[in-house]
């Protein structure tokens, strides 16, 4: 199978990233969307140029204040920025261990205003989807996620998600039907307790929230950070 894939998504790069509300006519933003899961893609080095290493911001806090003071002081208060995402879909990876400890750092080094840091990740942290009451993190994921779940509850910020329905759908098309995932139904197709659902995305959505709930995060807000579909089709 072969696919054209635009996500429609906000800015991240891929290793740190910086989400901005800005004018975009006056500033420079930090980072693109540079999703690997297409075709036709530029070489990374002509798409960014900033790759910062998360080990080195999770083991100094000195390398963490120098990075606020180059991409976030020169900028205020011109730029308002919202969020600091330090890592996209890196869980789980070599570079987990790293997540939390760069986000602190970056946190703690933002002594001005009322940004915050989080990351950003992919509904595969969830070992458990269906039904959405019953989402949990992964095995594989979990020594990582229940922190930070717990961590960003304690500071007030969100959790950023890519959520693609596109990708649910052909990996069961035979559970999931199509209207399903495109918000085309008009009547109810999961009920989960008092609950009821006539699309895929919400129901992702509430699984991730019920994770977070297991994680003892349950004031953590969801932030759908990247959503799409190809917009040529897809070829089987």
């Amino acid at each position: 199978m072969a696919t054209n894939f635009q996500p429609l998504c906000l800015i991240f790069s891929i290793a740190l990233s910086v989400l901005l509300e800005s004018n975009f006519a006056t500033s420079s933003s930090i980072g693109v969307c540079y999703g690997m899961v297409a075709n036709d893609l530029p070489p990374p080095r002509e798409v960014i140029d900033m790759n910062e290493d998360l080990q080195q911001l999770a083991g100094s806090y000195s390398a963490a204040e120098n990075w606020v003071a180059t991409y976030i002081t020169p900028y205020l208060p011109q730029v308002q920025f919202r969020y600091i995402v330090v890592g996209n879909e890196v869980f789980p990876g070599n570079s987990a261990r790293y997540v939390l400890p760069a986000m602190q750092n970056l946190q703690n080094a933002l002594s001005f205003g009322d940004i915050k840091v989080s990351t950003s990740i992919a509904t595969s942290v969830l070992g458990v989807s269906y039904p959405p009451s019953a989402g949990a993190f992964s095995q594989d994921t979990i020594e990582y996620m229940v922190p930070i779940a717990q961590y960003l509850n304690i500071i007030g910020a969100p959790l950023l998600a890519n959520m693609y329905p596109y990708f649910a759908y052909i990996g069961d098309p035979i559970d999931i039907s199509l209207p399903y995932a495109l918000f085309a139904y008009e009547t109810v197709v999961v009920t989960d307790g008092g609950l009821s659902y006539d699309n895929l995305l919400d129901t992702m959505v509430d699984a991730l929230y019920a994770a977070l709930e297991k994680a003892w995060a349950p004031q953590v807000q969801v932030v759908v950070s990247e959503t799409g579909w190809p917009p040529m089709g897809m070829e089987r």
